[in-house]
């Protein structure tokens, strides 16, 4: 991986880390304005954001493991 591929996923790795942290804030205040207005409309818009926040954690754990260097494993398991 060049130098300019690895800060390129570091950057991606670092804006999706902020997408998660506003998710999970909105999340928090939806959850609880739901729960205080009792509203299922909110709470379901809650439960929307749980799912995409699930998605942008599944996308942080995708970018770690492409910065991560191949092992000798891999390396005879492509070559084969």
């Amino acid at each position: 991986m060049t130098p300019q591929e690895r800060a390129e996923k570091e950057f991606v790795m670092r804006r999706l880390k902020m997408a998660c942290c506003l998710c999970l804030a909105f999340m928090v205040v939806e959850v609880i304005g739901g729960v205080i207005s009792k509203s299922l409309a909110v709470l379901s818009d809650a439960a929307h954001l749980f799912t995409d926040l699930s998605s942008f954690v599944i996308a942080i754990i995708a970018n770690y493991l492409s910065m991560r260097p191949a092992n000798d494993k891999v390396r005879q398991r492509l070559s084969a």
